[in-house]
């Protein structure tokens, strides 16, 4: 049975791949794209503490590393800027975050941020990367992660 972290993760796949023009993967050695839009969920790190008798309160992190090409500013809605562009596809990832606001076997006590996004310059072959940090609290079963 799948955890609760691998289950968080792979919801947010799904999103960013039913989106038009996007594809998502769960980090991989071989991820490939026939999309303009390529989004890796990397999955960072989880804290831990004893909640009640049988529960973990847990803190699960993860980034999206946007990936795209520098060619496909649009002229009109970017200004053929590309870092406008980039911040046109960190707003589509973000908004996926919270719509619908639902997450993880245990809604209750199963809540997502984002704790912000960082862009960086294109490379040499123009591809443009930029990263949205993403972290969810939830709980599971002290002797059962899946739960």
């Amino acid at each position: 049975m799948a955890s609760i972290r691998d289950n968080l993760v792979t919801t947010l796949v799904a999103r960013i791949d039913a989106v038009d023009g996007f594809t998502g993967y769960l980090r991989d050695q071989r991820n490939q794209a026939t999309t303009p839009v390529v989004c890796i969920v990397a999955p960072d790190s989880e804290d831990k503490q004893l909640a009640t008798n049988g529960e973990y309160n847990c803190t699960y992190r993860c980034e999206v590393v946007i990936v795209a090409r520098e060619e496909d500013a649009d002229d009109e809605i970017d200004g053929g800027n590309s870092f406008r562009y980039l911040d046109r596809l960190i707003t589509q990832v973000e908004m996926l975050i919270h719509n619908p606001d639902s997450w993880g076997v245990s809604p209750d006590y199963t809540d997502v941020q984002i704790t912000g996004s960082e862009v960086a310059d294109p490379d040499e072959s123009n591809e443009l990367y930029a990263r949205v940090f993403v972290q969810w609290s939830y709980r599971h079963d002290y002797q059962d992660p899946s739960q």
